[in-house]
């Protein structure tokens, strides 16, 4: 798993144990308090998922608006930080371009936006370097083109490039006989030669006759590598990133095979993890039933992460009935065990084997089956006048269940008679 994923996951998972305590910790706080506080400790995704909440709950007055882009500026600043220091550039240019579409003049976001493109431009040079050392001019050529889109002028992508001129300019005097080799090639139907041939000709001497053809070789080189790294992020679910370097692509070319379909497959996922993030939300609220109908959403319209969907699915269904299951336990402890096992036998028919429900029913129910045994014993031992026997009957069914109908009332009845008696023969002796 990407090292980024991971940060992301524990990311999210960090946030949703803070949400959750913090509701348990101050059910009085707002959405809005809540937030405010973690922005104040530098926890800037819980603090903007916060006013996520206030907005779903109806609450979009001026202090939510005031705060609501303060609050996804820091974090989309904080997430894109994480995404470069991971290596996962392309991501981080992703949100910084939202903060900066918000604030032009982010002079921070500016920074790292610097920073992740000479990341990316570095990246590339290092990629020519790799080539040059092999001898592979064609492929160097591409990464330092590929280094200027992200840095224009970047001083060792220029440096790499006049290498690789310099290189085939040791070659230019036998540029022609590469030009001859590439036509013979071409006429056995020897593909790979011919193009091969072709470029060290043709980029070696620009004044050749079929040099504009050369650079557009090298542009659809360029063109395939920014499609297959698109690829790329596609399979790591990383769709955003991705439709953007295909809508690179489909700019440059638009008749590039396959990247229309591409881009049509990324926008539908991304549609799908926008709602998945708002079922999420939902179930930070506990709102079990819109969470299920939008992450049900997510789940029809992906091709690609319905397993990832589906988990989803399944974490909500936990999570409604841990809170039922919570609720039932309280139950139990305060004494209301039919409540309480009327409570567990729901769950149970709902989600068969879910936690240690069945045993906590069954135990209930032989709890309360006991107790009622020694109550009527109790009863009938009342009726015949037996009072101590009595007593010693809805006392046994106290140890069981204490609060089984009027088993107290009795119990205080007896015991208050039994003092009674006891006083009165003391004053007698």
């Amino acid at each position: 798993m990407p090292r980024m994923l991971q940060i992301q996951r524990k990311f999210v998972c960090l946030a949703v144990l803070a949400l959750i305590s913090g509701s348990c910790a101050s059910p009085g706080a707002t959405w809005i308090e809540r937030g405010k506080g973690y922005f104040a400790r530098g926890n800037f995704y819980q603090a903007f998922y916060c006013l996520q909440a206030a907005r779903a709950e109806g609450d979009d007055g001026p202090e939510v608006q005031k705060l609501y882009w303060p609050y996804r500026i820091a974090y989309l600043m904080k997430r894109a930080q994480m995404r470069v220091f991971a290596n996962e550039d392309s991501l981080a240019l992703e949100d910084l371009a939202k903060v900066l579409a918000v604030e032009p003049d982010h002079e921070t976001a500016k920074r790292w936006v610097h920073k992740a493109k000479t990341k990316l431009a570095a990246a590339a040079v290092v990629r020519g370097d790799s080539a040059m050392f092999e001898d592979d001019l064609e492929t160097a050529l591409v990464a330092y083109h590929e280094a200027l889109t992200f840095r224009p002028g970047y001083p060792l992508a220029k440096e790499g490039l006049q290498r690789v001129a310099d290189a085939w300019e040791k070659r230019r005097a036998k540029a022609s006989d590469r030009y001859i080799a590439g036509v013979r090639a071409l006429a056995e139907q020897l593909f790979g030669q011919t193009e091969y041939h072709m470029l060290i000709a043709l980029e070696a001497d620009p004044t050749h006759e079929n040099a504009e053809s050369s650079r557009a070789e090298a542009a659809v080189r360029l063109h395939e590598i920014r499609f297959q790294r698109a690829k790329e992020m596609q399979d790591k679910g990383h769709y955003g990133a991705a439709m953007i370097d295909y809508q690179w692509v489909q700019k440059q070319d638009a008749e590039f095979p396959g990247v229309a379909d591409r881009i049509a497959q990324c926008e539908v996922e991304v549609a799908a993890q926008q709602l998945a993030e708002e079922g999420e939300l939902a179930l930070f609220r506990g709102d079990y039933e819109k969470a299920r109908e939008l992450i049900d959403q997510a789940f029809e319209k992906s091709a690609s992460e319905r397993l990832k969907y589906n988990e989803l699915l399944l974490l909500t269904r936990d999570k409604e009935y841990g809170d039922k299951y919570v609720a039932a336990k309280d139950l139990q402890f305060q004494g209301f065990y039919e409540e309480a096992a009327e409570r567990y036998a729901s769950i149970d028919a709902d989600y068969p084997g879910f936690l240690d429900v069945k045993a906590r029913m069954d135990d209930l129910r032989a709890s309360i089956d006991l107790a009622k045994e020694s109550y009527d014993l109790g009863v009938a031992a009342e009726e015949a006048g037996k009072s101590d026997e009595a007593l010693e009957h809805y006392e046994d069914a106290e140890l069981h269940y204490a609060k089984y109908s009027d088993l107290g009332a009795r119990l205080q009845r007896l015991r208050a008679a039994r003092d009674t008696d006891s006083e009165a023969k003391s004053e007698s002796q």
